[in-house]
């Protein structure tokens, strides 16, 4: 539960070595740089460059990323060749095209020469090609010419061939006549099209530069942010100022850096009002589960990272949600299989970094998901208890035979849960001094406990009208009388909401048990026409496809949900958020 510790850091040197300075900050890695407002301009040749780099790889078939890298000189070369082979497909590509309209257009003449077209109108003869509807044409048409013919279109349309002396004007569409003949356009066209087929077939085997073009798209991000970072610092005045937050831990960096650069380094703890960079700190297990927060909101510094909490919650509501021992198997078998494929078959099949953090964070929840799915009963629709000749009491809760257990231990879950935001909230009060808060603080945490027991008739209601007047007074502590008291009022009325994000915990019951019936549903089906070849591939059928859509299914709702619970009903006890991630001036790729 770390976030990593920050200390506004600022150094100071002679402009004549600010460029090295920031070079030399970048290979330490550990500096988040101050934003200036307003930032400064991307350099003008960098900026282009890394667009070419983009329009490459977007041209490129898809591949491996990783690969050694070759220095900038010898990137630059590969994306000069590289761009003569997308060019040289494109030309290609914008050739086959013209030609085959051109083609289109010759089409309806069939083989009737250019030449004889020209030796005719000479004569004063013409020969012209009409197309349009028939509805068009009128019933005389063909009276009126030395020779015409109506040749039937798809889709009612009709093309009419006429030939006479003299020009000729109807209300149809002229085909123009072809400036080739249509054996030397097909001609082109296979030509054409056997040559865009060697340019592609080349600019397909030039996705082994790939990983280089990636490489060279790092190095250049590297030069901008480096250019960035030293534009302005310092611009005509005899020292520079680069100021940031860096983790505590990492300043023997900046120091040894400060003694080699000679260099004046000034550190301080950030105020409490300062927008300091985000850095978390949790085991592999933990870890996976930050980016989930990170989507909803980074927390503050003041704060605490909410992970570690979020991430046992949200293992063991996906595995209540996914409902069967039989699913959490498959989940596991395949998040599994997928990982340890991608590291035996080489580097063209392995994973992003993004995809496979989610196979990791699908693997852990798979686990979690055959413990719980076999304290639910459930293998596949198959009661256990039935398979090994239990009683359905010796499993924690069966969805068949007590589902009742199962939407208490969704609204006990609910109330641990709530209850430890609100706890958290009560001593982020007590931590930061804010004393009355705190007493608001402790007054909602109290509010289940005391409102519970009068409703059951345990003991006398004072209690909860405690509750009521402290809330009154302390749930917004404000100097103002009036505001104080709407605030408590409002406090007062928000504990209805309270009760009903209590309830939402029941949507893990709903989810749970209609994953579990489904799945015996599934099974009665197949069952009931099992018999005969005909009736057992049915069988089989319907098992497949209806246990594959309900896993897709319980798998959509068992991520929804249970995130739902934790970044709206949890966070919303004791967690407000708002960090920046920490993002240190970092040279990714080490180039020329």
């Amino acid at each position: 539960m770390a976030i990593v510790e920050m200390t506004k850091v600022c150094l100071l040197g002679p402009s004549a070595d600010r460029d090295a300075a920031v070079r030399a900050v970048a290979d330490a890695g550990v500096l988040h740089v101050l934003e200036r407002r307003p930032a400064p301009e991307l350099p003008t040749e960098l900026k282009a460059q890394r667009e070419r780099v983009e329009r490459m790889l977007a041209a490129l078939p898809p591949g491996d990323e990783d690969g050694p890298w070759p220095g900038a000189e010898a990137a630059a070369g590969e994306l000069r060749r590289v761009e003569r082979l997308v060019a040289a497909c494109d030309e290609a590509r914008a050739t086959l095209e013209r030609l085959e309209r051109e083609h289109a257009r010759a089409r309806p003449w069939g083989g009737v020469e250019p030449e004889a077209l020209e030796r005719l109108g000479e004569a004063g003869v013409t020969v012209a090609v009409f197309e349009g509807r028939r509805s068009q044409l009128p019933a005389d048409i063909l009276a009126g010419f030395d020779w015409a013919s109506v040749v039937p279109r798809p889709g009612g349309r009709v093309q009419l061939w006429v030939v006479t002396r003299g020009e000729v004007t109807l209300p149809l569409d002229r085909m123009e006549p072809p400036v080739r003949s249509l054996g030397v356009l097909r001609d082109d066209v296979r030509r054409a099209r056997r040559v865009l087929a060697e340019c592609l077939s080349e600019r397909d085997e030039a996705v082994a530069v790939r990983p280089v073009l990636v490489g060279y798209r790092r190095w250049l991000d590297d030069e901008l942010a480096l250019a960035t970072t030293a534009e302005g610092l310092g611009e005509g005045q005899p020292i520079f100022v680069l100021e940031g937050y860096c983790p505590t831990e990492g300043l023997e960096r900046l120091r040894a850096l400060r003694a080699e650069r000679s260099l004046v380094l000034t550190t301080r703890s950030p105020a409490p009002d300062e927008a300091v960079p985000i850095a978390l700190r949790n085991g592999p297990l933990v870890r996976t589960f930050e980016p989930l927060v990170a989507a909803f909101k980074l927390p503050r510094h003041d704060e605490i990272d909410p992970t570690p909490l979020v991430a046992p919650f949200m293992g063991v509501f996906f595995a209540l949600c996914l409902g069967d021992l039989g699913y959490g198997i498959l989940l596991t078998a395949l998040a599994a299989g997928v990982l340890l494929r991608a590291r035996l078959s080489g580097l063209r099949t392995r994973p992003s970094g993004s995809v496979r953090l989610l196979l990791q964070w699908a693997l852990l929840l798979g686990v979690v998901s055959i413990a719980v799915g076999a304290l639910l009963g459930n293998l596949f629709g198959v009661r256990i208890h039935e398979l090994l000749g239990l009683s359905p009491s010796a499993l924690l809760f069966s969805l068949v035979e007590d589902p009742s257990r199962l939407l208490m231990v969704s609204l006990g879950l609910g109330l641990v849960q709530l209850h430890l935001g609100m706890g958290l909230r009560l001593w982020l009060d007590l931590r930061r001094r804010r004393y009355q808060a705190a007493l608001g603080s402790l007054a909602w945490l109290m509010v289940v406990p005391t409102l519970v027991p009068w409703v059951m008739g345990w003991w006398p209601g004072w209690s909860f009208g405690l509750v009521c007047v402290a809330l009154l007074g302390f749930a917004v502590p404000v100097p103002n009388p009036w505001r104080r008291l709407g605030g408590g009022a409002w406090a007062l009325y928000d504990i209805v909401s309270l009760l009903g994000n209590v309830a939402s915990y029941m949507r893990l019951f709903g989810l749970g048990l209609s994953s579990g019936i489904i799945a015996m549903v599934v099974n009665t089906i197949a069952a009931v026409l099992m018999g005969g070849p005909v009736g057992t591939v049915a069988a089989v059928l319907v098992l497949v496809v209806g246990h594959a859509f309900n896993f897709a299914m319980a798998l959509i709702g068992a991520m929804v949900h249970p995130a739902r619970l934790q970044l709206l009903e949890f966070f919303n006890t004791f967690f407000a958020g708002g960090g920046r991630a920490y993002a240190p001036l970092r040279r990714t790729c080490q180039g020329e």
